[in-house]
């Protein structure tokens, strides 16, 4: 079940076009940022 199911997400990626991969991890990488610079602020405030 696993097996396919990994199968079946893989054959969907191969048929993604990179602009569709990029926008659909854009808002991923923005709030990746977003996280790392509030870690940052806080660890700045502390000292």
């Amino acid at each position: 079940m696993l097996d396919a199911a990994l199968a079946s997400w893989s054959a969907w990626w191969d048929t993604v076009t990179p602009s569709f991969a990029f926008l659909l991890a854009l808002p991923f990488m923005v709030a990746a940022a977003g996280l790392i610079g509030d870690a940052v602020r806080r660890r700045r405030g502390r000292r």
